[in-house]
């Protein structure tokens, strides 16, 4: 509920989650669900988790006003509690947890005593390492699919401490190619998804390149009808990673659009997931970046500080999904697998999954990184190994013409034996020519205000 009214409110007051406990229930999974909610962020802070306990039998405790050692599950609630800050009358910074007593002033403070957080983490320092060696990007399609017909993507500079991963909706037209902007662009611009207004201005100059590269004008009436209604769809997640600071310890930022999920692990424990917590919470109708005008594009932001050789794990819908049962049922995957397992041994394990219906068969895409620890050698990245090209393969299919005139620099690009552009050669010019793509006015032609939100009941689509 939280995740879903901070979406596009980076601006708002932190909000207050209340919890009156007597103190059942206070295991792994309610510990990973609260360290869950205070990674949501907002200008102001994160979200913040009060408790007030009941029991029999144990001494009244009113936040910060006692030093006494605390029992269980007592101590463990108040590590999850939000910080308070300190107060004329004399309380000093305290965690936010009583016990069998209770003020409102607590509440009070939480809510009303608020100061806007300054961001003092360089996002951008160049060559400055945040990534271990063991970056890992693994993908496969549906089961009964073709590689072809993968429609994820996901991007990564190891430079800068960036990672992106979208999940392209099978419901639109030229799906793969709109995910694959969103992410190397993401990576290449560096917009700051947290503000709406900087993130529509951004979507909508992507929107403009897509056209372009799609070749609108020498479509078929039936291609063209598809890209005008509905055209592309992806959900999108990203992950930034901050210089380390004089502790060794490193800031890190996540903006996300819809369901892909992202993991956070330390020593081969989940810490926290964002911005989905169980496997309940994943719908058939996500949050969705569109290709065509008119859709407002909102994302929910959290933040966090991790420790050298933390794990992060960027997941699309279908690959959360199974991680997070997996949590649930206990005791969990093994992490650390991910950055080792052979891509064929991963995607053999997911297609057994698919045909025992233990997992949804949806194309899948997991990107595993870890937090640099200090000394260790970095290698030169290598280049993904993409599938083929789809949406030249739907153009000639459909009896339309091939992408002669993309935007898109391929001049040392090789082609395939058909004579069309082959997805490697896409997905490299992306990377590597990002700042050579057009550049697409923001005031002409002027966006349409946005009417819809999208995934939320006053959405007009019902395309998903």
């Amino acid at each position: 509920l939280v995740a879903t009214w901070l979406t596009g409110r980076f601006g708002a007051r932190p909000p207050v989650v209340i919890h009156c406990t007597e103190g059942e229930g206070i295991d792994e999974q309610y510990t990973r669900v609260a360290r869950s909610f205070a990674l949501l962020t907002t200008a102001y802070g994160p979200a913040r988790l009060l408790h007030v306990g009941f029991a029999v039998g144990v001494e009244r405790v009113l936040a910060g006003e006692s030093e006494a050692a605390l029992g269980e599950p007592w101590a463990a609630l108040q590590e999850l509690s939000a910080e308070l800050p300190a107060e004329p009358e004399g309380r000093t910074v305290r965690r936010a947890l009583s016990i069998n007593d209770w003020t409102i002033a607590d509440a009070w403070s939480a809510i009303f005593e608020l100061m806007p957080v300054d961001d003092a983490t360089d996002w951008v320092a160049p060559e400055v390492p945040r990534f271990g060696a063991t970056l890992r990007e693994l993908w496969t399609q549906k089961m009964g699919n073709k590689p072809s017909e993968w429609e994820d993507a996901y991007a990564s500079s190891r430079a800068s401490g960036i990672v992106a991963v979208a999940d392209g909706a099978s419901s639109g037209i030229y799906c793969r190619l709109w995910a694959e902007q969103l992410t190397t662009r993401f990576v290449a611009d560096r917009p700051d998804a947290r503000d709406p207004i900087a993130l529509g201005r951004w979507i909508h100059g992507l929107r403009g390149e897509w056209r372009t590269a799609i070749n609108y004008p020498k479509l078929n009436w039936s291609q063209q009808r598809k890209v005008d209604d509905p055209g592309a769809a992806a959900t999108l997640l990203t992950l930034e990673i901050g210089p380390p600071n004089s502790e060794g310890e490193h800031a890190w930022r996540a903006c996300a659009v819809g369901d892909a999920c992202l993991f956070w692990v330390r020593e081969g424990q989940l810490l926290a997931s964002f911005p989905v917590v169980t496997a309940e919470q994943l719908g058939s109708t996500p949050l969705l970046i569109r290709s065509n005008p008119g859709f407002r594009t909102l994302a929910v932001a959290a933040a966090g500080v991790a420790q050298p050789g933390d794990q992060f794990l960027l997941a699309t819908d279908a690959v959360a999904g199974r991680l997070l049962k997996s949590v649930e049922a206990g005791p969990g995957p093994d992490w650390q697998q991910f950055e080792t397992i052979e891509e064929q041994a991963w995607r053999a394990d997911l297609d057994e999954l698919r045909k025992t219906n233990d997992m949804v068969n949806d194309d899948c895409t997991l990107v595993t990184v870890r937090v640099v620890r200090p000394g260790e050698p970095i290698p030169e990245p290598e280049p993904p190994v993409l599938p083929e090209d789809p949406l030249a393969e739907e153009i000639a299919t459909a009896g339309g013409e091939a992408r002669a005139e993309t935007p898109i620099p391929t001049a040392t690009a090789p082609e395939r034996s058909d004579g069309e552009l082959d997805q490697n050669t896409i997905a490299e010019a992306l990377h590597e020519n990002a700042g050579a793509l057009p550049e697409v006015p923001h005031d002409e032609p002027e966006e349409p205000e946005p009417t819809t939100r999208d995934g939320f009941a006053d959405s007009t689509d019902n395309t998903v």
